[in-house]
């Protein structure tokens, strides 16, 4: 083999729905792409072993696996918790063993160190694998658990980030995100390194599937809700804004892409669109629209980004990534629950006006920025 031998080690942050995982739903988009760009490269991704762990690892299968991007078992377990900080030296020997891999990309970033050297521990740094932590998720002040009971994961998540090569950011507020819960805990120097190895890479959208899928005519407008229900997200807020809209006479209707394994609570819901397949859930919401959500925290929001491609109007929070999603001068960010109100009011109130004037120049946004030929992702 002349390629390299790259180990993918996915962040699961669900069990029950693999498909909907935005880890996966990122990989899936863009594995099949950098295999075609680079042909000669072996692509292993460490795959969870069916049964291992307290639930149910539940995939469909949607064509992504082939010779060249392959699946090799892993331990993981079914709890995002424990299972981020789980390890098994046996299958590391084993996985080194078979595929010697050259690159490890650490979308996993709390295993880096465990990595780093290999499974000999090599102290030599020629014969050590390259590793590059990729963050999808950052140990930050704006989770709503208490930080005292994820210092073992912000530790590993430091711990990794030292021990990688390179470090990608997957947008500007993730980063800045890590330097507010790694520098108070890092010297100036160590966190100067990780700055001089860091780069913000903003996730692509990678396929053309987001753009080549026709919006299809609806009679009402239509909220979309491809967002989960976790505590972060806010969704009571988004809900009681919903109802309040309703209240006023608005006629619209509320789509849910997932419900398995969510905790929702008196959440309006008038049609299920989800489908483990992504281009079918991308077939299903695309109508006209708008995305509302008032999540306190994000490091990109793929879900996001499908509607935007798509040409929905995002109603968001003026905070996190969402600024960066949007258009310059995109005038639908709130800062408080009454503005909102207010941009949900005149949007409906003036429906489609809004939605007519701003869908093409979305999705050329989306296209223009987030596509990975066109991006630096």
């Amino acid at each position: 083999m002349s390629g390299e031998v790259v180990c993918v080690f996915p962040f699961w942050s669900v069990s029950d729905a693999l498909n909907w995982d935005s880890n996966y739903a990122y990989l899936r988009r863009i594995l099949p792409r950098m295999s075609e760009k680079r042909p000669d490269w072996l692509w292993v991704v460490m795959w969870p072993i069916k049964g291992y762990g307290t639930g149910q690892w539940k995939w469909q299968n949607d064509g992504l696996f082939n010779d060249r991007i392959v699946r090799f078992g892993w331990p993981y377990d079914t709890s995002m918790r424990s299972g981020v900080m789980g390890w098994s030296g046996e299958h590391f020997k084993q996985l080194e063993d078979r595929f010697a891999p050259t690159i490890y990309w650490m979308n996993q970033v709390e295993s880096a160190l465990q990595v780093n050297g290999g499974y000999t521990q090599s102290a030599s740094v020629a014969s050590r694998p390259a590793i590059v932590a990729q963050h999808h998720y950052i140990v930050h002040k704006s989770l709503p658990y208490s930080l005292e009971t994820l210092q073992p994961r912000l530790w590993a998540q430091i711990a990794g980030t030292v021990a990688s090569e390179r470090v990608v950011f997957n947008s500007d507020h993730c980063r800045t995100m890590a330097r507010e819960s790694f520098a108070p805990l890092l010297s100036d120097d160590l966190w100067h390194d990780i700055e001089q190895k860091s780069v913000t890479l903003k996730m692509g959208l990678v396929d053309e599937q987001l753009f080549d899928v026709e919006i299809k005519p609806y009679p009402v407008p239509v909220v979309v809700y491809n967002h989960r229900f976790e505590k972060y997200k806010q969704a009571d807020d988004t809900r009681d804004a919903l109802a309040d809209m309703r209240r006023r006479g608005h006629k619209f209707e509320v789509w849910v892409t997932m419900l398995l394994g969510q905790n929702v609570s008196d959440f309006p819901i008038d049609k299920m669109v989800g489908d483990a397949d992504q281009h079918r859930y991308l077939q299903n919401i695309a109508v006209p629209g708008l995305n509302v959500i008032n999540s306190v925290h994000e490091t990109f929001c793929i879900s996001m980004l499908d509607s935007i491609a798509l040409g929905q109007l995002p109603v968001a929070p003026r905070s996190v990534t969402f600024p960066e999603l949007v258009p310059e001068g995109y005038p639908f960010l709130f800062s408080s629950k009454q503005e909102q109100l207010d941009i949900l009011d005149h949007i409906l109130s003036t429906w489609p006006l809004e939605y007519d004037a701003w869908t093409a120049r979305l999705r050329q946004h989306a296209r223009d920025v987030f596509a990975i030929d066109t991006s630096r992702g």
